[in-house]
């Protein structure tokens, strides 16, 4: 009961964040008077054998800790972003690279590209034509679809004065391609229209996965991994812009399709069995087609055909 006495006087004289002293400690410990002295001379003993006064605390003070504890919390902060940008973008002063936005395609301009099978070239052509050119003159480039002004290069006449020399070869848009043949194109058409409205057992039509790939902006990992994207529409577009010459190229297409989405997505999902049904749907209607036993076929062959067995079969039986 004393030493909890005269703990609590003692409480009253400290401050709140104050630490009790060796003499404080000694009365809370102390059972008795007796054992008060006693604690009070090992302490003065201890003074002695530490070569000095009651000034030296048992406590730990700032200089005995290490720097990293007792940093400021804005220390802290820098520290922590520093080794953030050093897993960033590694270690050492380097000057980080601007990004010029200006010679990037628009979402119309780069799903145009990309539909047409030429994204490259069309990257290449908006590179070069926004670059700036000396006289600052400026011009509309007809095969965009926005009228967003570039910067004209100035015109350069050969020596004789006959006008502007033009540079590089011309591009496949600006190029006009040879119609095919119009059985052609309708066989094209047919086999197309075959593998659109293909349906299995369940009545569902296999090839709506494949008929628009989703945007660079939904899928942009597709785009990493897939060299050369190509979907039914894109195919499509491509027999009425007459870009196949033959049957042999447009099965090279949607060979390439099926191929990409087997490439893409997990074997066993939906859309990879889909693929592979597909394509072998494709295969049958494509050998029937070219072997002439199904869709649109020259009735002057299929004429000379009949004539041809017909012949063979009387001079069987003659």
């Amino acid at each position: 009961r004393v030493a909890i006495t005269a703990g609590n006087d003692k409480d009253d004289e400290l401050e709140e964040d104050d630490l009790p002293d060796d003499d404080l400690l000694n009365r809370y410990l102390m059972r008795s008077e007796d054992e008060y002295k006693l604690f009070t001379k090992m302490d003065q003993d201890r003074y002695q054998l530490e070569g000095s006064s009651r000034t030296h605390s048992r406590l730990m003070k700032d200089h005995d800790l290490p720097d990293w504890l007792i940093r400021n919390d804005w220390e802290i902060e820098a520290l922590q972003q520093e080794e953030d940008d050093d897993k960033v973008y590694g270690k050492g002063n380097r000057a980080r690279k601007e990004v010029d936005y200006s010679e990037c395609l628009t979402d119309k301009q780069w799903a145009k590209a990309v539909e047409e099978g030429r994204l490259e070239e069309v990257e290449d052509r908006h590179k070069r034509k926004r670059k700036r050119r000396d006289d600052g003159n400026i011009y509309y480039d007809e095969d965009d679809d926005d009228d967003e002004p570039v910067v004209k290069k100035r015109s350069r006449k050969s020596k004789g004065g006959d006008g502007e020399k033009k540079r590089g070869r011309p591009s496949a848009a600006a190029e006009k391609l040879t119609p095919n043949p119009p059985l052609l194109t309708k066989q094209m058409k047919w086999l197309w229209e075959q593998v659109v409205n293909y349906e299995d057992p369940e009545e569902r039509k296999l090839s709506e996965m494949f008929m628009k790939l989703p945007s660079k902006r939904e899928l942009p990992d597709y785009y990493q991994l897939i060299k050369k994207p190509v979907d039914l529409k894109k195919i499509k577009q491509g027999i009425s812009q007459h870009r196949y010459r033959n049957l042999t190229d447009l099965s090279e297409d949607f060979y390439l399709m099926f191929s990409n989405a087997r490439e893409y997505n997990v074997e066993g999902s939906q859309i990879f069995n889909d693929s592979v049904n597909l394509l072998s749907v494709f295969t049958k209607i494509y050998d029937s087609l070219t072997k002439g036993t199904d869709g649109p076929q020259d009735p002057e062959k299929m004429q000379q055909q009949d004539d041809g067995a017909s012949a063979a079969a009387n001079a069987v039986i003659g």
